[in-house]
Parts: C-alpha cells; sequence; structure tokens
C-alpha cells in the first residue's frame, strides 16, 4: 500500500491475472490491510478473462465485491462503476 499512501481511491479495478501478485492474493492483502488498520472498506471489483461460475466465486472468496468478465462491456462498467461509486459516495 506504499503506492497508495496520500491518495484516497475510490475503488480499485483488479485484474486477476497479473503476473508476480495476482489479483486475488492482491486483493487479500488489502483486506488484511484493511482489518489491520481499521480502513474503510475498499470496493474491489474483478476483470478477468475467467467468465465461469468458479472463478466468479473465486473472486468474491478472496474479498471482491463484483466481477467483469473482458473483453469488457462499456455500458456495463459503467453501469458497475456507477453502483459502487454512488454506495461508496452516498
Amino acid at each position: 500500500m506504499r503506492s497508495c499512501r496520500g491518495c484516497k481511491p475510490v475503488l480499485v479495478l483488479m485484474d486477476c491475472e497479473m503476473p508476480v501478485t495476482n489479483g486475488y492474493q492482491a486483493t487479500e492483502k488489502i483486506r488484511q490491510w484493511e482489518r489491520e488498520t481499521g480502513k474503510t472498506h475498499l470496493p474491489i471489483i474483478a476483470l478477468t478473462a475467467n467468465a465461469f461460475e468458479d472463478n466468479r466465486q473465486r473472486c468474491f472468496a478472496a474479498g471482491m465485491d463484483d466481477f467483469l468478465s473482458k473483453p469488457v462491456n462499456m455500458n456495463l462498467l459503467m453501469t458497475t462503476l456507477n453502483k459502487w461509486v454512488t454506495e461508496k459516495t452516498g
């Protein structure tokens, strides 16, 4: 989280298949950091080419809040972003 020091993101679009630390591991680390520091829950939206239900469930098990498959439909992306930004900013 050093790279985010001082910034206050509203949400994260998390690529599940990154080379060093994948999106599942990164999400688990973010959730652990939130618990340890008392930070508020940051919505994390999964982005993955794996659109099967077991992949979706793996995302939720890791602590992600929503799921979008690639290639991303722009209308669905905007709807999802609006949902979580509205919910977050209330």
